[in-house]
C-alpha cells in the first residue's frame, strides 16, 4: 500500500478523468440537473455511530424550534428548476411533521415535480410509504443513501456506517441513488476504482 498523498491525488484525478470520459461519450443514465437545496434542522440521526460523521451536531429534540428555522429556510424555496433537495441533520425521518408537511405544500405550490432526501439504512422500511406520499402528490422522490463505499470490510469496521447488506442489488431495492467517499485514509486505490 501507497502511503504517499501524491498517489491519492493520480487516483482521483484518474477516476475525475474517468468519469468525464464516461461523461463526454453519452454513457450516463443521469444527467446533473440544477436543483434548490435547503439545509434544514431536524432532531438528530439516530445511528450516530459513522466514524467520520456529525450531522447530528446541528439537531435539537425541539420540533417546535426546529419547525421555526424550516419554515423560514423553505419560504426561501421559489420552485425556479423544479427540483427541490433536502438535506438535514440526519435521515427524513428526523424531520418534524409540520416541517414535512410544509414540503408537501411547497412541492404542490411551487410545482416541484422531483425530491430528494438522505436517509440511514436503519430507517430502509419507511422509504416506499414515504416515497408513495411524494407520488401520490405528482412528485418523484428520490431517496439516497450514506452509502460511502461497497468495501463492506471497510465501511463497517472502520468507518461503522450500521449498514449489514453487502449486496448491491438489495440496497438498490430500497434506495435511489448512494453516496460514495473517495480518497479517505485507509482507502485503496482498488477500492475507490470498484465503487
Amino acid at each position: 500500500m501507497v502511503n504517499d498523498s501524491r498517489f491519492y491525488y493520480g487516483v482521483g484525478l484518474l477516476i475525475i478523468l474517468i468519469s468525464f470520459v464516461v461523461f463526454a461519450l453519452g454513457f450516463e443514465k443521469r444527467k446533473p440537473r440544477a436543483r434548490e437545496i435547503v439545509m434544514l434542522v431536524g432532531n438528530g440521526c439516530k445511528w450516530r455511530k459513522c466514524r467520520f460523521c456529525d450531522y447530528h451536531l446541528d439537531s435539537s429534540p425541539d420540533k417546535e424550534f426546529n419547525y421555526k428555522i424550516n419554515k423560514a429556510e423553505l419560504e426561501k424555496v421559489t420552485g425556479m428548476f423544479g427540483e427541490l433537495e433536502v438535506i438535514n441533520s440526519g435521515s427524513f425521518v428526523d424531520l418534524d411533521g409540520n416541517t414535512i408537511k410544509m414540503i408537501k405544500d411547497i412541492c404542490v405550490n411551487k410545482k416541484i415535480k422531483k425530491i430528494h432526501f438522505e436517509c440511514h439504512w436503519i430507517h430502509k422500511d419507511e422509504v416506499k410509504e414515504f416515497k408513495k406520499e411524494f407520488m401520490d402528490l405528482g412528485v418523484e422522490p428520490v431517496i439516497r443513501l450514506g452509502l460511502e463505499t461497497f468495501d463492506y470490510d471497510f465501511r463497517e469496521n472502520y468507518l461503522v456506517k450500521g449498514i449489514d447488506e453487502k449486496n448491491p442489488k438489495i440496497i438498490a431495492e430500497y434506495f435511489d441513488e448512494i453516496n460514495l467517499l473517495q480518497g479517505i485514509e485507509g482507502q485503496t486505490a482498488e477500492s475507490m476504482i470498484w465503487d
